[in-house]
């Protein structure tokens, strides 16, 4: 029975308030939001991002790949910084990268040369066939930044960070010779 003064309800011999039900709301909110809307999101951010740094780095690798001389590429790559500027404003720290040339033959046996270095002539194309291929290969090793900063569980890519190694091989396209220097242009 409800008196005018009194805000409780009498219901099987309990005494109960109207306005308890933030008390009992907020507890399950809050669990919903730890439970799942923070790992929904943490699910959709970290596959965004690796997507994005492989996009970027398959988008300069072929870049590379397009340049005429391999020196010419070797030099844009140490000098471009815009691509590691980029992954870093999408929360990935850029630890280290590496360019490097893979002379692969007929067999499937790859022969990875470090850049800047001089081809050895057994592994250039011969005059009349061209029985290898040349691949520019770019690894990077990158850090993703914690989604949440929060020491209380370690899980990589969510609290803490996520380390990345992301590799892209394109075919070097320009096989020609330099007219001038008689040089293969992969070779110099």
């Amino acid at each position: 029975m409800k008196t005018p003064g009194n805000n409780t309800t009498r219901g099987r011999g309990l005494i109960r308030n109207s306005h308890g039900n933030l008390a009992e709301f907020a507890p399950a909110f809050t669990i919903f939001i730890m439970a799942g809307v923070i790992p929904l999101i943490c699910s959709l951010i970290i596959p965004v991002r690796f997507c994005i740094a492989q996009g970027l780095i398959d988008q300069t690798t072929q870049r590379l790949s397009r340049c005429e001389k391999m020196s010419l590429a070797c030099k844009i790559f140490e000098e471009d910084e815009q691509w590691v500027d980029f992954l870093t404003l999408c929360g990935l720290k850029t630890k280290d990268k590496h360019l490097s040339i893979l002379v692969v033959g007929s067999s499937d046996q790859g022969v990875e040369i470090e850049q800047p270095a001089v081809i050895d002539q057994r592994l250039l194309p011969a005059a009349g066939s061209p029985s290898h291929s040349y691949v520019l290969r770019l690894k990077a090793n990158l850090e993703m930044k914690p989604v949440f900063a929060s020491c209380l569980l370690p899980i990589p890519g969510v609290t803490t960070p996520l380390k990345v190694a992301l590799k892209s091989d394109r075919v070097w396209e320009n096989m020609s010779c330099d007219p001038e220097t008689r040089q293969y242009y992969v070779n110099e």
